[in-house]
């Protein structure tokens, strides 16, 4: 008739680990990803490494972690981090603190400011790359 054990291993098949609480601390390697349905209108800030698949039309600030502009991500604005990757689309600014990264599937429209900026063969760059920025030269500093 009925069968406890059997359908608690039932319950444990269909519903194997739970996801992580909110309490749970957030692991430093993790990084917060918006997907590629996402827009977002206006100011945008964390404290942790941060992933864009979707659309940003504002401004991204980040100021000692990572933002990565991923191959579906388009940013339309201004953008401060540590370190900014862009493998989509950049339409804006963006300042760094140690470095700036534009992937070969990269396509940045703006100026580039940070102590070192990498542009790899094959990437779309247009606009003026500052490695000597006010900005720059206090985060070389810093890193010292």
């Amino acid at each position: 008739m009925w069968d406890k054990d059997q359908d608690v291993a039932r319950s444990r098949e269909e519903f194997p680990a739970r996801a992580p609480s909110s309490a749970e601390p957030f692991a430093a390697n993790q990084q917060t990803v918006l997907g590629p349905s996402v827009v977002v209108k206006g100011k945008l800030s964390a404290d942790e490494d941060f992933r864009l698949e979707g659309t940003v039309e504002g401004s991204i600030v980040l100021e000692s972690n990572v933002l990565t502009v991923g191959g579906q991500g388009r940013v339309e604005g201004e953008v401060e981090a540590r370190e900014v990757h862009v493998e989509g689309e950049l339409q804006g600014d963006a300042v760094a603190g140690e470095r700036i990264v534009v992937s070969v599937s990269g396509k940045v429209s703006g100026d580039l400011a940070a102590p070192r900026v990498v542009l790899e063969d094959g990437c779309s760059f247009s606009g003026q790359i500052d490695t000597e920025s006010p900005v720059a030269e206090a985060a070389v500093k810093a890193t010292a």
